[in-house]
């Protein structure tokens, strides 16, 4: 049968797809993430006790942070009296001033200034021996001249006053370094001028002793014709390669089959008449030649017709042979003619070549040599203009301002001075503890979802595996200490659970099978827990209220339980049946259900996988086929033990459980390889304790569908 169920040949023992599939769930599946965050709900309740732990700690540990503050602004450009204004660069300034404020220098002077102010300020050194001074922020509010300046200590006076003294002494750092600087304005502007006037005297004369030596003219036309030559003559030199190529090409032709000759006498093209350099061989064929060959043609037919009715020792023939061989002698020392002269031509055009390339190279080294040159001319003359525009500069800044005689005042001012220290609550550390909590709670349930490969809804499955789920059976509420509550019973209101399982009975009757219908059934899971003896429970009893006399056999000989949910006697049992043989009947115990039959395991034994080798168990299939419509077994798990591999080849088919949040795809993804290996007829899968709230349940859900009839409903009917 060719199905996507089961190998498509005997050789290939792994269901197609199976060893591609990735163990990892999808990290986009929201259900998953929604499993695994329910069962790992103590990793987000600890990273948050954690983090308040920590929070609470800091709060408890820190010592409490005082903060004072001041504004300082920037009054503008000062207009000077005489027209000039000073001003300074405003894409560096407000920068300049906020790092001028916290360079060593004014951050000495403040303290310098601190200490003797008021000396009860004591302030610690830090290895270099350098004083500890509050924290400093300043920051310029937004479009504005304004500068907002923090300073923050664990003592709140002596923040006030630092930042006090910072300020001052800044101000009058700016004071002292314009009073300085402003006396040896004018002086240094002088200066200037003379060295640029040296510079451009310099400049000068160097073009000068430039255009004494070098004709300015000829190298311009040198530079602009130099390019225009080298092009023409690049283009002849490849022009006359072109005809060397032709040239060999007519002589290649005529050589295996004398070319030209029969282009020629055919109207074709002749190759050497393409050459377009004077040099190149274009001679014609001499009209005695094509008179020859024509008459070399008109013989061979000639002979040819003879050769009908004559032999070849006929006068006739072989004077006619003789003049055929004249003709070709005449033709071939045409034909060495012409070769001749191709060579000729050859060697031509190969002199030609040379001469082009050191052409080529003397006017490449000439324009190199021209362009050089020029390039001098051309950086001298640009100094010159560099220079002499900023002389001009100079010269208009000298005569418009008068600096030591117009600046005064200072345009950087207090605009609040520093404020009473106030306590500051510790609400970015809170914040990035509480961040940081957040992070390890969200990032350890990802990378928990990541690494957990359980499938927790029926996409997921589908997702995975090939294998066509059979059916579903939903999660339901299982009383204490009452395993037989699990099982569907007639009349069952549960009826989400008895449809699930009625899906699953008309899935495997209606079952296509090369040799008939489908009658033994086994069913196992990968690993233990999966809820496989309840699932060959429940379908044993719902297809025995369907009427069909069905065998429920417990094949797990070392730890089965299906006689507890039954309420019946473990022994005799499977075991005594397959190591002492003879009649089945005598093993079969009686259930609540008229149709159902039973097999308990027997007595436990760790080497059962011995005993479902034995012609006991064979007659024990045949039996259950033979006397009854369905032949269900309840196995062991696949790595449980060997059990399931061994006996799964011998019946009609597998029916393999997984469980919702239990089963892992790389476990059950082995598990069914192991199977298709041992040549196993696996039907499908069938997901256990789906969860029927989630939004992939769509079965049966719709209750006003299931309620009991009334007996005014009978009595309608």
């Amino acid at each position: 049968m060719n199905s996507p169920l089961f190998p498509p040949t005997p050789e290939s023992h792994s269901q197609p797809g199976i060893t591609a599939l990735s163990t990892a769930i999808p990290q986009s599946s929201y259900n998953h993430y929604l499993a695994v965050l329910r069962r790992k709900w103590w990793l987000i309740l600890s990273a948050m006790l954690l983090t308040i732990g920590t929070a609470v700690a800091y709060l408890q540990l820190r010592p409490p942070i005082f903060q004072s503050e001041a504004i300082m602004w920037v009054s503008g450009t000062l207009q000077l009296p005489d027209g000039a204004r000073y001003t300074e660069d405003l894409q560096t300034f407000f920068g300049t001033q906020m790092e001028l404020i916290q360079t060593d220098a004014i951050i000495d002077r403040a303290v310098k200034r601190l200490k003797d102010k008021d000396s009860k300020f004591k302030l610690c050194e830090d290895g270099n021996g350098r004083p500890i001074v509050p924290k400093l922020r300043i920051a310029q509010a937004p479009r504005s001249a304004v500068f907002a300046l923090e300073c923050r200590d664990t003592n709140g006076p002596l923040a006030q006053s630092f930042l006090e003294a910072l300020m001052d002494e800044f101000l009058a750092y700016r004071a002292e370094v314009r009073a300085t600087t402003s006396g040896g304005a004018l002086a240094s502007v002088s200066d200037q001028v003379y060295k640029q006037e040296q510079e451009i005297k310099s400049e000068q004369e160097r073009l000068n002793a430039f255009q004494s030596t070098n004709n300015v003219a000829l190298l311009e036309a040198q530079v602009r014709d130099g390019g225009a030559r080298l092009a023409q003559l690049r283009m002849q030199l490849d022009m006359t390669k072109l005809d060397i190529q032709l040239l060999e090409a007519a002589a290649l032709e005529q050589t295996a089959t004398g070319g030209f000759v029969t282009n020629l006498l055919s109207n074709a093209p002749d190759p050497r008449r393409a050459l377009n350099s004077p040099s190149a061989y274009s001679a014609s064929l001499p009209v005695d030649f094509v008179t020859a060959y024509q008459q070399l043609k008109s013989l061979k037919v000639q002979r040819d017709q003879l050769s009908l009715y004559m032999k070849d020792k006929h006068p006739k023939i072989v004077k006619l042979n003789e003049e055929i061989a004249l003709a070709d002698k005449v033709i071939e020392y045409f034909r060495q003619q012409s070769l001749e002269q191709l060579n000729t031509s050859k060697q031509a055009l190969v002199i030609r070549i040379q001469s082009l390339e050191n052409a080529i190279k003397d006017l490449e080294a000439c324009v190199a040599e021209a362009n050089l040159r020029y390039a001098d001319y051309d950086r001298i003359k640009a100094n010159i203009q560099r220079l002499q525009g900023f002389e001009d500069r100079l010269l208009t800044l000298l005569q418009g301002v008068d600096i030591n005689r117009n600046v005064s005042g200072e345009n950087v001012t207090i605009l609040e001075h520093a404020s009473p220290p106030v306590q500051q609550a510790p609400l970015l550390a809170l914040s990035a503890i509480l961040m940081l909590g957040c992070m390890i709670s969200v990032g350890s349930v990802m990378l928990s979802a990541a690494r957990d490969d359980r499938f927790d809804s029926l996409d997921a499955v589908r997702h995975y595996f090939p294998q066509e789920i059979v059916g579903q059976i939903p999660e339901i509420e299982i009383k204490k200490h009452d395993k037989q509550s699990t099982l569907i019973i007639p009349n069952d209101t549960r009826h989400v659970l008895t449809e699930s399982c009625r899906n699953l009975r008309s899935s495997l009757l209606y079952w296509p099978l090369e040799n008939g219908t489908l009658k033994s059934l086994l069913v196992t899971s990968a690993t233990p827990d999966e809820g496989k003896s309840t699932v060959a429970a429940s379908l044993a009893r719902i297809l025995a209220m369907g009427g069909a006399r069905v065998l429920l056999v417990d094949g797990d000989l070392r730890c089965g339980s299906l006689h507890e949910l039954l309420e019946v006697s473990v022994e005799p049992g499977l075991t005594e049946l397959l190591a002492q043989g003879g009649d089945p009947k005598r093993f079969i115990i009686p259930t609540d259900l008229q149709c159902l039959s039973f097999i308990p395991r027997g007595h436990c034994i760790p080497d059962s996988a011995d005993l479902f080798l034995r012609q006991s168990f064979t007659d024990l299939l045949a039996f259950g086929k033979a006397e009854y419509d369905h032949f269900i077994m309840d196995c062991v798990s696949v790595f449980a033990a060997d059990d399931a591999v061994t006996i799964a080849p011998k019946l009609d088919g597998v029916l393999f459980v997984t469980r919702s949040g239990s089963s892992r795809v790389g476990i059950v993804r082995r598990a069914l390889e192991l199977l298709y290996q041992r040549q196993s007829k696996v039907l499908g899968l069938v997901f256990n304790r789906a969860n029927p709230s989630a939004g992939s349940y769509h079965y049966y859900k719709y209750a006003k569908y299931h309620k009991p009839a009334t007996s005014t409903q009978f009595n309608r009917i």
